[in-house]
């Protein structure tokens, strides 16, 4: 239930979208021409939850065939996973279309629209970690921190300047989701040993296709969390106009402040993991990253809408 509070920011919330990736130009045509097929009397909210659903539905199907991250699934499995999370990325692109058209948009719907994103971050990178084998470790932690973190720097970032950024004008959350995409694709097409097979060339570590791609994930993240932390200590300290401030509490002290309950999380997830259950976390790796993930989800959605303090 939100507090007293909460509902003061969110009525006082005004969504801005940061600026936009190439691609995100490019299947907007695509995501205009669709939304004209969603009955109109469809909530905009209802077209967020079955993409949720359908994106869950489809990741739990892989982690049944692929509970510890090693197991090799069946061909149309992979093909699922794709095809689910293309659909969802869809659904999250039309669901704020269909609210503009049909005149249903609100700050409320906009924090359902992120709490469901928070949530299927983490279904996406458990099933690209089923599909690439990355095994029970530190891997599949590292990925799903990674991405994590990097959700709630974008949340983190509209709070202090009311501007959501989904990217850095070159990579976002769109090419990331069509990375996945194409990640799926690649197990289903060239076998599901292609990500576990070492890379084509010499190397001076023994590398596998899988940690080319953490290591790229790791990079891009920490790359897009520079751009979020920099543009929060760069902001001026109007950024936000007082009509849309709300209950806010804007400055730059209070923001670094805001970053410890997450890198807590960190902490706390590595002691989990690597400490003396980790003989358990080898066995149930899924029971063990879920919980940690939804951690994640729940300082991400705290902090959206200005209602950081729930």
């Amino acid at each position: 239930m939100l507090g007293k509070k909460a509902l003061e920011g969110i009525a006082a919330y005004k969504y801005k979208a940061g600026s936009y990736t190439y691609l995100d130009n490019v299947l907007n045509y695509f995501w205009t021409y669709s939304v004209q097929l969603l009955p109109v009397w469809m909530a905009p909210n209802l077209v967020t939850m079955i993409g949720t659903v359908v994106m869950m539905f489809t990741t739990v199907v892989q982690l049944y065939y692929a509970p510890h991250f090693s197991e090799i699934c069946p061909t149309w499995v992979y093909i699922l996973s794709a095809l689910g999370l293309f659909f969802y990325q869809t659904m999250d692109a039309l669901d704020g279309k269909q609210a503009r058209r049909t005149g249903a948009s609100s700050p409320l719907g906009q924090l359902f629209d992120h709490g469901c994103d928070a949530v299927c971050t983490v279904f996406n990178v458990l099933s690209a970690a089923a599909t690439c084998q990355v095994g029970v470790g530190l891997r599949p932690y590292i990925a799903l921190s990674s991405v994590s973190i990097a959700f709630y720097l974008a949340q983190w970032e509209e709070y202090h300047t009311g501007v959501m950024s989904c990217g850095n004008g070159f990579y976002g959350v769109t090419e990331g989701q069509l990375t996945l995409v194409a990640v799926h694709l690649a197990a289903a097409f060239f076998g599901a040993g292609f990500w576990t097979a070492d890379l084509p060339f010499e190397t001076p570590f023994s590398l596998t296709m899988t940690d080319v791609l953490i290591g790229a994930l790791v990079a891009s993240n920490v790359l897009l969390a520079y751009g979020n932390i920099s543009n929060v200590l760069r902001a001026a300290p109007d950024a936000i106009p007082r009509d849309e401030l709300g209950n806010k509490q804007i400055s730059k002290p209070l923001a670094l402040f805001q970053l410890i309950p997450i890198g807590i999380l960190l902490v706390l997830g590595s002691l989990w993991i690597c400490g003396p259950d980790a003989a358990n976390y080898e066995k149930y790796p899924v029971l063990f990253l879920f919980p940690i993930g939804i951690g994640y989800v729940f300082f991400s959605v705290r902090d959206c809408n200005g209602c950081l303090f729930l």
